[in-house]
């Protein structure tokens, strides 16, 4: 798989939620996996950032990443 020594930031994260449609409190979700990026790769790790609400996920999932490395 490789390894994570060199990624420098990350160029753009996407979260999907899967969420009814009383929640409000996406971003949120997302503030949770910025967190854990920017205390793996830095404060400055993520670039842009997306979160979109979806009715539902592969496998019953919760939430989702999309991200692109550089």
């Amino acid at each position: 798989m490789g390894s994570l020594n060199r990624v420098s930031r990350v160029v753009r994260l996407g979260v999907y939620v899967a969420a009814t449609p009383e929640f409000t409190e996406h971003p949120k979700v997302a503030d949770a996996a910025s967190e854990l990026l920017r205390d793996v790769f830095g404060e400055e790790a993520v670039s842009s950032r997306l979160v979109i609400g979806v009715a539902s996920l592969p496998l019953g999932s919760r939430s989702s990443w999309k991200s692109s490395w550089k």
